[in-house]
């Protein structure tokens, strides 16, 4: 830094209030690596546990919550990155019961979203923004706070989201709030997460997102069973991770008129014990879900296929992909380590065989940007983009000649209370 000091915890056993003082000087310094960043925004206050472990709360606090029925509004917050540093666990703070309906933190690419960020913290402050006049900038899926009762969520001791030197800084706190009775002056005193975080160097695995996911729904009104187009990720696909990896945990995710998952595993033609079977989804209740030890390892030759079940009987019109309520989606999220570079998403397009197959998630955005424009061409001209630069394949499903018996039931266990 230009001064001498860094964004930094202070360990020291010393005097809280001093320690505080401390660490607002150390995040208010300025940065010299070629340009100086103006206006670094301040680290959230941090507690020392004296035991190697830190604790933060990291809020999204809004004034005025709009009085329409789907809003998601972001706020955004900056880690410390004098060194590395592994979340071990992390909590929900719920700050309007009433009104939130989840959080989701996304971490902010350094390269990419990082920049922008910075900028507009500089100009206008580090939130809240409504994403209807705002677009959320932040990329990566990191963590989500799913429901106020859900339990906290801990990694295996091996294990750690990384954040700070050489790796994610800045992340973008969202919140949905849900608000069908358009109820007007309501406010959120803070929703977010609790984080505990220790040094990375403590434990040997960053941990990495698989994000397996439907772009395209489109779901007929009025009708019992839907069954969304199939997501295949592809042995091609997995291919891409360098050795094999371990998975931990997953997250299934839909809207309103989902009603079940069915998942499946396939290698060298065999099809292996599900990771998931929902049959009954619960919008209101949605939370991580270990992966028991016995299907924990994923191989480069296996393939992993998703596919969403609506029940759109309650509905008079179609109901199409989108962030709102009453839109629908259908995401898998699966926490593995090690994290793994140049893979992290295996995202399918409706009934063609092209299937997203990379780590850069501004590919998700880009196609929801032309999709929203109604220009199919717009569209296939994105697609061509990803597809010419090696980020996209034709997935083949591997035949299945050993087929698996579903009355052994599916493999995940419930989520620890």
């Amino acid at each position: 830094p230009a001064d001498g000091s860094d964004s930094t915890i202070n360990p020291s056993k010393q005097p809280q209030q001093q320690q505080q003082q401390q660490q607002q000087q150390a995040a208010l310094a300025t940065v010299s690596s070629g340009a100086i960043e103006p206006a670094i925004t301040p680290l959230p206050n941090i507690k020392d546990n004296g035991d190697g472990t830190y604790e933060t709360d990291i809020l999204c606090k809004v004034p005025e919550i709009p009085a329409v029925e789907t809003t998601y509004i972001n706020c955004y917050v900056r880690l410390p990155d004098d060194k590395r540093y592994h979340i071990t666990s992390y909590t929900t703070i719920f700050g309007n019961r009433k009104l939130v309906h989840h959080s989701v933190v996304y971490a902010c690419l350094r390269e990419n979203a990082e920049p922008q960020v910075i900028d507009l913290i500089a100009n206008t402050g580090a939130g809240p923004y409504n994403q209807n006049q705002q677009r959320m900038l932040c990329e990566v899926f990191y963590m989500v706070g799913p429901s106020p009762n859900a339990p906290t969520y801990t990694l295996p001791d091996t294990t750690g989201l990384p954040f700070g030197k050489d790796s994610y800084r800045y992340f973008a706190i969202e919140v949905h709030y849900n608000n069908p009775e358009y109820l007007s002056g309501q406010s959120d005193p803070g929703t977010g997460l609790t984080l505990r975080f220790q040094d990375a160097n403590k434990r040997p695995n960053d941990v990495g997102i698989l994000t397996i996911s439907q772009f395209i729904l489109d779901i007929p009104a009025g009708q019992e069973t839907v069954l969304a187009n199939r997501t295949i990720c592809s042995n091609q696909c997995i291919g891409r991770f360098k050795q094999p990896v371990t998975l931990i945990s997953q997250f299934l995710h839909m809207h309103g008129l989902g009603r079940g998952v069915k998942t499946s595993r396939v290698r060298n033609n065999i099809e292996l014990q599900p990771l998931a079977t929902l049959r009954a989804f619960d919008y209101g209740y949605q939370t991580w879900v270990d992966i028991p030890d016995s299907q924990q390892i994923l191989y480069p030759n296996d393939e992993l296929t998703m596919q969403c079940i609506f029940d759109s009987r309650s509905r008079s019109s179609a109901t199409h992909w989108g962030f709102g309520t009453q839109d629908e989606m259908c995401f898998w999220w699966i926490y593995y380590y090690p994290a793994q570079p140049g893979m992290g998403i295996c995202n399918s397009l409706g009934d063609t065989d092209l299937v997203l197959c990379s780590d850069d998630v501004s590919d998700l955005q880009n196609l929801k940007d032309a999709s929203d424009t109604g220009n199919d061409t717009l569209v296939l001209q994105q697609v061509d983009k990803i597809r010419m630069a090696d980020r996209g394949i034709n997935a083949e499903a591997q035949p299945v000649y050993v087929q698996y018996d579903p009355t052994k039931g599916c493999s995940a266990t419930p989520p620890k209370v």
